[in-house]
C-alpha cells in the first residue's frame, strides 16, 4: 500500500530543493485532480532565464512560459515560493515552500 510522504519529508524535500535539466518538468504540488508543475526552459539572452509553468485541473490544462530577469530569484507561483538556488546553461536548482 502506497502512502503519501509524511511532514518531515515533505519539508526535507523542500531543504533540499529540486533539479531540473533543459525542458525537464517537475510537478511540485499534487491534490485530488489538481496538479502544477514547473519546468525549466533556459537562457535565451544574457539578460534572462525563462520556466514554464504547467497547470492542470481534471481533463482542462494550460501551459505558460514566464521569462525572469537574471537578478530575480525568487518568484511566487500558484501559492508558494519558487527560490533558484543554481542557474546555468543546461539546469536549473530550486526549492519550493509552500505559502
Amino acid at each position: 500500500m502506497a502512502r503519501g510522504k509524511s511532514p518531515y519529508q515533505q519539508r526535507a524535500d523542500a531543504v533540499q530543493g529540486h533539479s531540473l535539466r533543459l525542458g525537464e518538468l517537475k510537478v511540485v504540488k499534487r491534490g485530488f485532480a489538481k496538479s502544477w508543475a514547473v519546468g525549466y526552459a533556459g537562457i535565451p539572452n544574457e539578460r534572462v532565464y525563462s520556466l514554464f509553468v504547467r497547470l492542470v485541473d481534471g481533463y482542462s490544462a494550460a501551459t505558460y512560459n514566464i521569462f525572469v530577469p537574471m537578478d530575480r530569484r525568487e518568484l511566487e507561483l500558484v501559492g508558494g515560493l519558487v527560490t533558484i538556488t543554481s542557474l546555468s546553461d543546461m539546469e536549473m536548482r530550486f526549492r519550493y515552500d509552500k505559502q
